[in-house]
C-alpha cells in the first residue's frame, strides 16, 4: 500500500512537474526532394540553362527559413549546381550520395534524425527515392520536361511517412 502511494505521488509530481508538450513531443525528419533544375543540353554532364539558374534561385529562396540541416546531391553538375546555393545559404557542406543505394537515404535519415535534408536528385530518382522512404508507391518518374516537383516526406519516430507534393 506505501509502495502504491509512493508510486502515486512520484506520477503526480512528475506529471506536474514536466512540460507536456515535451512528453508527446516527437523528432520529425523532413526530406524535400528536388529534381535538378532546367539543364543547358542532353550531354550527359551539362550545366543549367539560364531557366533553371532561374528556378534555383526560387528554390533557394523557398527554402531560406527551413532550417536545413544537411544538402546531399548526385555528382553531376546540374545537381550540384541546384542545391549548392541552398548549402551555401544554411551554412552546411554540400554532401554527395549514390541515387543507386537507397541504403544511403536511410543512413541520411538516421544521421539528421529531428532536422530537415534536402536531396537533389533526377527524373528517376527523386519519386523512387521517396517512394522508399514512404515504405510504398506513390509517385511514378517524372516527365522528362517537367523540372518544377519537391516531393516533402515527413518521417515521425513514430507512425507512418506522409508526403506533400508541391510545386516551384
Amino acid at each position: 500500500m506505501k509502495n502504491n502511494r509512493a508510486l502515486v505521488l512520484f506520477l503526480i509530481i512528475f506529471a506536474v512537474s514536466y512540460p507536456l508538450e515535451q512528453l508527446f513531443a516527437q523528432d520529425v525528419t523532413t526530406v524535400f526532394f528536388v529534381r535538378h533544375a532546367e539543364k543547358v543540353d542532353s550531354s550527359s554532364d551539362p550545366e543549367l540553362s539560364e531557366e533553371g539558374k532561374t528556378r534555383v534561385e526560387s528554390l533557394t529562396a523557398m527554402l531560406e527559413k527551413a532550417s536545413i540541416g544537411a544538402v546531399y546531391s548526385t555528382d553531376y553538375i546540374r545537381t550540384r549546381e541546384t542545391c549548392k546555393p541552398t548549402a551555401e545559404l544554411h551554412g552546411v557542406d554540400l554532401k554527395l550520395y549514390d541515387n543507386n543505394q537507397r541504403s544511403q537515404l536511410n543512413d541520411m535519415v538516421n544521421e539528421y534524425r529531428g532536422e530537415t535534408i534536402l536531396v537533389c536528385g533526377h527524373s528517376n530518382s527523386v519519386p523512387r527515392s521517396a517512394n522508399h522512404l514512404l515504405g510504398r508507391e506513390v509517385f511514378e518518374d517524372f516527365d522528362e520536361k517537367d523540372y518544377g516537383n519537391i516531393i516533402i516526406v515527413t518521417i515521425p519516430t513514430t507512425g507512418e511517412p506522409t508526403y506533400t507534393l508541391l510545386r516551384y
